[in-house]
Formats: C-alpha cells, sequence, structure tokens
C-alpha cells in the first residue's frame, strides 16, 4: 500500500498513534514517505521521516476543548438570558399591570377590590425576589463563593417544618403530602438553611409535576451505611431515562413549558450546587439522584454519629 501511494505521488504524510505500554507513555508520530529517485537499474530507494508531535497534538486538542467551552459558555449565557427575560417579566408585568389598576382606581374603588390587587402585587414581587435569589445562589455556587456552615441538624424538625411551608400549594391543587419517620432521632451533619433550601426545592417540584389530587410522600430512613436517606417520591408523569441527564442542567425545563408550569430550571441545578458545597465542607459523599421513569427524587445525607444519645452509665 506505501509503495503504490508513493509511485502514485512520490511522498506522502501519516499520522501514528501509540498507546501507552507499561513502561512508556502514549506517543503521537508524524510520519513522512518519500521515494527516492530511480536508479540505473530500475532500482528506487524508499525514505522514511517521523517526528514525536506528541505535545502539539495536546496543544490542538486543548485550543479545541478551550473553543468548545468557550462555545458552550455563549450558548448557557444566551439561554440565561432567555429564560430570565421571561421568568422576570412575567411577575413584573403582573406587578406593573395591578399597580396600574390601582392608580387608574376611582375614588369610591372598594376596599375588597384594592386588597385582592395589592396581594397579586405582593405575589408576584415574592416570586420576583425568589428569581434573583435563585439566580445569586446558583452564580456564587459555580463561582464556588457560597458559603455553608456544616452542623449537627435534627433532620425530622427540619423535613417537617418544610412541609409545613409548602403545604399551601398542597391545599391549591389538592395534593395531600405524608411523611414517613422512624421512631428515633436522625440527626445529621449539614448546613441547615442550605439544607432546608434543597428540601423545599424537592418538595415544590413534586407538588408542581404532580397530578391533581395527587400524593406526596416523604420518607426517611436509616439506610444502615452510616447515611440518612429522604425520599421525595410523587404521582406525576415521571422522568424518561433519556432526560435524565439534563434534568440538573441550570435553566433546564424539560417538559414543563409543555406542561404549562411555572418553572425557572434553577431548583434542581441549585440543589445539586448546594449539596456539592456541603459535601466538601464535610469531607462526606453527599448525593442527590433521580430515579428513572418515576418522579421520585432521593437525598442521601451523612449522619453525625456523636450526636447520637450515649446510654447512662450503671
Amino acid at each position: 500500500w506505501v509503495r503504490d501511494q508513493l509511485e502514485d505521488s512520490g511522498s506522502f504524510v501519516c499520522d501514528r498513534h501509540f498507546p501507552a505500554t507499561a513502561d512508556r507513555p502514549a506517543e503521537d508520530v508524524e510520519v513522512t514517505y518519500v521515494a527516492g529517485p530511480p536508479e540505473s537499474d530500475g532500482s528506487r530507494r524508499y525514505y522514511l521521516f517521523s517526528s514525536d508531535v506528541t505535545g502539539r497534538r495536546q496543544t490542538e486538542e486543548a485550543l479545541i476543548q478551550a473553543r468548545n467551552d468557550a462555545q458552550r459558555a455563549a450558548q448557557v449565557k444566551t439561554q440565561f438570558l432567555s429564560h430570565m427575560s421571561h421568568e422576570l417579566r412575567t411577575p413584573l408585568n403582573a406587578i406593573m399591570g395591578f399597580a396600574q389598576l390601582i392608580a387608574d382606581a376611582p375614588p369610591e374603588a372598594e376596599a375588597r377590590t384594592l386588597r385582592t390587587q395589592a396581594q397579586e402585587i405582593l405575589r408576584g414581587g415574592r416570586e420576583l425576589l425568589q428569581h434573583i435569589n435563585d439566580i445569586l445562589d446558583l452564580t456564587r455556587v459555580e463561582s464556588g463563593r457560597m458559603a455553608v456552615h456544616p452542623s449537627v441538624v435534627d433532620l425530622g424538625p427540619v423535613v417537617s417544618s418544610c412541609i409545613a411551608l409548602v403545604r399551601p400549594l398542597c391545599q391549591a391543587r389538592g395534593i395531600v403530602i405524608r411523611h414517613v419517620a422512624p421512631g428515633e432521632t436522625l440527626p445529621v451533619l449539614a448546613d441547615a438553611i442550605r439544607l432546608r433550601q434543597v428540601l423545599l426545592n424537592l418538595l415544590t417540584n413534586a407538588i408542581k409535576y404532580n397530578r391533581a389530587q395527587g400524593d406526596v410522600e416523604v420518607t426517611l430512613t436509616s439506610t444502615g451505611q452510616g447515611r440518612v436517606r429522604i425520599a421525595v417520591r410523587d404521582e406525576g408523569p415521571g422522568i424518561a431515562p433519556a432526560d435524565v441527564a439534563r434534568l440538573f442542567e441550570p435553566f433546564e425545563r424539560l417538559d414543563a413549558d409543555r406542561q404549562g408550569i411555572a418553572c425557572s430550571g434553577i431548583g434542581l441545578a441549585l440543589s445539586r450546587g448546594l449539596l456539592g458545597r456541603m459535601d466538601r465542607r464535610t469531607g462526606i459523599p453527599i448525593r442527590l439522584s433521580t430515579a428513572y421513569l418515576l418522579t421520585g427524587r432521593r437525598l442521601q445525607l451523612p449522619p453525625h454519629r456523636l450526636a447520637l444519645p450515649r446510654p447512662s452509665r450503671g
């Protein structure tokens, strides 16, 4: 094959890659084949030159990777602006609309009507503030500037308080939320504020993506492997396996638009980032996983063993 190529063109260049072995690293070699002039007897010499281009190939791959990263960053920025312009504009339009109604109301307008419109302004303001806080938190997490302060946390009361906060959302959709917990206390090592933030994100998703008059079950269990698991399960349509990889991407909304669900696409990405920060501070892996096909989201936290009650001395 080499001789045929040389007969046609006189020379050619090809690249060879040699995988790493036990006694040498991987190498990339550029091989040049050259055909010499014909000899008087019709024979011909063929020459082969090789040069190690491993460093050059690595530099090229690094440049390609940097270009791809820059393109992804630009795409994320565009996606961010697109999503946030929508998410921030919607409550802001509501605020402006109801404020205009109050401003244009006649002097004899009923106080009850004005109060209802003022409540809508407050609701839009809270929604707008929540979006802004989530964006700022996600930015701090991704830049490594999010401060977390792990301490001993009694898991039961934290979960109960989060459930109490989302009960009005459940009642609005006729959803029943159940809390299943063991009789024993479950102290864990976590940042209480950030843990509550993660739990509220999981519970809110379980309510938003659930069917009307559905159930939400929150279960606390000790895994027997030195860990505590929080499982949040609902009766929604579930998540297809092909979509799981996209689930924790910032601003990824999956089918939220098609289903008419108000969702910024930040909650799970922020939750994973917060757990990652607690993971690095505690030195114990904290995982957030999602079950295929089922809308069951599981959170595992490291227990604080020293906080368990000690037996009394006789």
